[in-house]
């Protein structure tokens, strides 16, 4: 019998119910640099629902850092006024988009 192995770091591990639920970001208190928050939301602007242009702002974090990394993440989801643990499923899930440095 083979057995399934993602590639997804942390698959396999329990959630940590102790901690507080994800939230959005705060735009105050998030540093977002001006060209990835353009880019951000001129993606936005392309779909009715800005959830829908989580794989081009995740591939623009990724150009930016080489990955995809928490920073990166927190800043397109304080600009998509979405919640990191979002953009993160949406990353894990699609092995084009990189969730560890390489």
């Amino acid at each position: 019998m083979t057995r399934y192995v993602s590639r997804a770091p942390g698959w396999d591990a329990a959630a940590d119910l102790t901690k507080d639920p994800s939230q959005v970001p705060d735009p105050a208190t998030t540093a977002v640099p001006q060209d990835l928050r353009a880019e951000i939301e001129e993606y936005m602007e392309r779909y009715p629902d800005r959830r829908s242009a989580a794989i081009p702002a995740l591939f623009a974090v990724q150009r930016r850092h080489g990955w995809c990394a928490p920073e990166g993440v927190e800043q397109a989801a304080c600009v998509m006024r979405l919640t990191p643990a979002y953009l993160m499923a949406v990353a894990t899930f699609y092995d084009m988009l990189e969730t560890q440095p390489v």
